[in-house]
């Protein structure tokens, strides 16, 4: 089972997500994918700051949802799979301010950012297709089981 580390270095949505429902997320896309991990990091983001990492980083100063870092690309164990940043405000704002569709927002960008670091691209319409097919088939498992991540909205 893959480990969490979690850093919520945001202060814009109050909220606080349960660490198992992350795990549990991630846990699905790796199996889903027939990979393994042992860590992740997941940090939540200022929309600010992920305007700053993706202007640094991707050469885009624009705001943008979730950013991932692949860190082992290997099987070798023990495998760090990477970074994964998300902004919560921006799921807020895209849900409408709408608390369950919050939760399943950020699912979803988890899910969209781990098969980031499993290799995945969305760079051309051919490879965008064959990821948001994963994301579809992955969130509609976790829909079905009741695994979204959930927290608490304050």
């Amino acid at each position: 089972m893959v480990a969490v580390n979690l850093y919520n270095q945001q202060r814009e949505i109050r909220f606080f997500p349960n660490k198992q429902d992350l795990e549990d997320v991630i846990q699905a896309v790796l199996d889903h994918e027939n990979e393994v991990a042992d860590f992740i990091d997941i940090h939540f983001l200022s929309d600010k700051k992920m305007q700053e990492f993706h202007k640094k980083y991707f050469n885009d100063p624009s705001s943008t949802d979730c950013m991932s870092f692949p860190i082992d690309q290997t099987e070798e164990h023990p495998r760090v799979l990477g970074d994964i940043f998300i902004c919560p405000k921006t799921a807020w704002d895209y849900v409408q301010n709408d608390p369950v569709l919050f939760w399943k927002e950020i699912t979803l960008y988890i899910i969209h950012a781990t098969l980031h670091l499993l290799g995945y691209e969305d760079s051309t319409v051919q490879k965008r297709t064959t990821m948001k097919r994963k994301e579809k088939a992955i969130l509609s498992s976790l829909t079905r089981k009741g695994k979204l991540v959930s927290g608490i909205l304050y």
